[in-house]
């Protein structure tokens, strides 16, 4: 469902933005998300999958949470 999110707001213009709106997303509290269970997430995600950025696009997503 995040990731329907930002394809139809189109909140992208690559794959480290499609990166960082997705784990931005996935930060929030009520979703109970750990940085590291976004970044496995997006490590096989079709879109992202071999990006070498990932992990600094979740990194600042995941910005003044814990990490």
């Amino acid at each position: 469902m995040i990731i329907q999110w930002d394809y139809v707001e189109e909140n992208f213009d690559g794959r480290n933005r499609l990166c960082f709106e997705i784990a931005r997303r996935a930060a929030r509290p009520d979703y109970g998300y750990t940085a590291a269970e976004v970044e496995d997430f997006l490590k096989s995600y079709p879109q992202t999958v071999g990006y070498k950025q990932i992990k600094d696009a979740v990194k600042s997503a995941f910005k003044g949470r814990e990490l």
